[in-house]
């Protein structure tokens, strides 16, 4: 075997998933941090409020993405409810 060949072997069977990986995980980060960027209104008081992209880790993304609501403490009221996303013309 040339080793052109296992040259090309490790970038089939090592690095192109490993790329491909990579590339999954920035799009959903990427994803996270446009969803974190519209508020979220508090069902009780109608407070409008922001919050990190981290804490929209994939399942809550997922959640937020696909109902528009996602249970949040309102940073105004204390209350934890279920908050509605005000992205993408909700």
């Amino acid at each position: 075997m040339t080793f052109a060949q296992r040259v090309l072997i490790f970038i089939l069977t090592d690095l192109a998933p490993l790329l491909l990986s990579l590339a999954f995980i920035i799009f959903i980060i990427r994803q996270q941090i446009k969803c974190a960027k519209d508020p979220f209104v508090c069902p009780n008081c109608g407070e409008k409020f922001y919050i990190k992209w981290w804490q929209l880790f994939v399942g809550r993304y997922l959640f937020v993405e696909l109902t528009g609501k996602t249970v949040l403490t309102c940073p105004r009221c204390g209350q934890k409810d279920r908050c509605r996303w005000t992205g993408r013309g909700r």
